[in-house]
């Protein structure tokens, strides 16, 4: 068969991720090691309506699987409709991703027409179990399988049963994903240490046990972590070094510092790559069993950062969010990673269940008294599938949110006390003040990032009143 896998055109989405989507790798992988021809538009590709239509046509792909999150609702549904336009009723397609994962099946199908079905979680092994039945034939008349593939679910049929979703034990059976399909070179190069750097995503873990109240990962992954061996990861890095020019690396996964012998085996695979290979990791769950020598083991394998997802300054609100850690032992993490010489990015969030203006200048003054490289403040998104969400709808007696012209920025259903017009203030007020922090000038330009172009643009985009539905 013919596959294209795609995320919403460019033509039709506000941003992008910076980096190749791994989620298409894998998928891609998968079906090459079954036999299939495999076509990725991935976040880097700028082609217009005309050239995509081009390439469609081309390609006369006989399955197309589109990956999107809630924030590309409406830029997936207008990718759907030129891919239907150009390729006619004979090509079937399948959601996949976040939100087809998180939201309900009724809404889903009522927000595209054009998709025959939709897989839930980890969907490697069910597309290419649903291939193999549209290759036989039993699936190709009717776009629905015959046998039913665990992880997908048919849309639009009234009557089925629910379908949970796919949860793959072993990673390290799962191909590594397609690089030479979702080439990191072909991505602006990031600058790190003073050097322009090509920068490719990994995850060494999937699930997270956390259950945060603002996240839906368990809904995709499950909440046992599960690893890839160091000796998987390290053949994929020394892939990207020789193929894809690659000196950069950033885990994604939230767990990747939670199993302390797994890190420790992963650090001295890392460890003789010395200068030529940097990466970034997210400060996730366990934090007390990271002590100061590791961390410094970790500085010495080329970790120079740490993300951590702070996202409030206020104890209560992080108990009710599912945060298990307080404000204190926050200030000590950091304390300790800075003292190694690693750098620290704060993430933040504003907008959360019931929260007064009050508690959001807690979480505000926080960010900027702790010695963090960069941090960054949004406001709190109520995702389908999450515990927020469920508030939100209880809050306002809805039954769902029209993600298609659902704005953060003008939301008629803020979740905190603040009316979103005034949370959006805020937060603008964080951006404002972020950039003219003496602390972030001093940062950015050790960095090497910061110019006066640079200052003028972002000061530009500050002060205007056209706040983007995606940022």
């Amino acid at each position: 068969m013919n596959i294209f896998l795609t995320v919403p055109f460019h033509s039709f989405r506000h941003s992008h991720p910076p980096l190749p989507d791994l989620g298409l790798g894998y998928l891609a992988s998968a079906l090459l090691a079954a036999g299939h021809s495999v076509m990725i538009n991935d976040w880097n590709d700028r082609s217009n309506p005309d050239q995509m239509a081009h390439k469609l046509r081309s390609f006369q792909p006989d399955l197309v699987g589109l990956k999107f999150f809630t924030l590309n609702v409406r830029a997936a549904q207008r990718t759907l409709v030129q891919i239907r336009s150009v390729l006619g009723d004979e090509c079937m397609i399948v959601l996949g991703g976040p939100h087809p994962s998180a939201e309900e099946a009724l809404w889903l199908h009522q927000d595209f027409p054009e998709a025959q079905g939709r897989f839930i979680g980890e969907a490697e092994e069910a597309l290419r179990l649903l291939c193999d039945q549209v290759v036989a034939g039993s699936a190709r008349a009717s776009f629905q399988p015959e046998q039913p593939v665990p992880g997908f679910e048919p849309l639009g049929q009234p009557h089925h049963q629910p379908v949970a979703g796919i949860v793959i034990d072993q990673l390290d059976r799962l191909a590594p994903p397609a690089w030479d399909l979702i080439k990191p070179e072909a991505y602006p190069a990031f600058k790190i240490d003073g050097k322009n750097r090509v920068l490719a995503p990994l995850m060494a873990t999937r699930g997270c046990p956390l259950g945060c109240r603002f996240c839906c990962t368990e809904l995709i992954s499950g909440r046992r972590i599960r690893h890839h061996s160091p000796e998987y990861l390290l053949d994929q890095i020394n892939y990207l070094r020789k193929y894809h020019a690659v000196s950069a690396l950033s885990f994604l996964d939230t767990n990747f510092m939670t199993d302390t012998a797994w890190l420790q085996t992963m650090l001295h695979k890392l460890g003789p790559l010395g200068d030529e290979l940097v990466w970034n990791c997210v400060w996730g769950l366990n934090p007390n069993a990271i002590d100061q020598q590791l961390l410094v083991e970790m500085r010495r394998a080329g970790c120079t950062t740490i993300i951590m997802g702070i996202e409030s300054g206020n104890n209560q609100i992080r108990s009710a969010s599912g945060k298990k850690d307080t404000i204190d032992t926050i200030r000590e993490q950091v304390d300790v990673i800075r003292r190694v010489g690693i750098n620290v990015h704060g993430f933040f969030m504003l907008g959360f269940f019931d929260e007064s203006l009050a508690q959001m200048l807690e979480t505000i003054d926080l960010g900027f008294s702790l010695p963090l490289e960069a941090l960054s403040f949004s406001l709190l998104f109520p995702l389908p599938g999450t515990g927020y969400y469920q508030d939100l709808k209880c809050k306002y007696q809805i039954s769902r949110i029209d993600w298609a012209h659902f704005n953060i920025y003008s939301s008629p259903y803020p979740l905190s006390r603040l009316s979103s017009t005034r949370l959006s203030l805020v937060r603008r007020y964080t951006q404002l003040r972020n950039i003219l922090s003496p602390r972030r000038f001093r940062a950015e330009i050790r960095r090497g990032i910061l110019s006066g172009q640079v200052i003028r643009s972002k000061l530009k985009q500050l002060l205007s009143h056209s706040d983007e539905n995606y940022s």
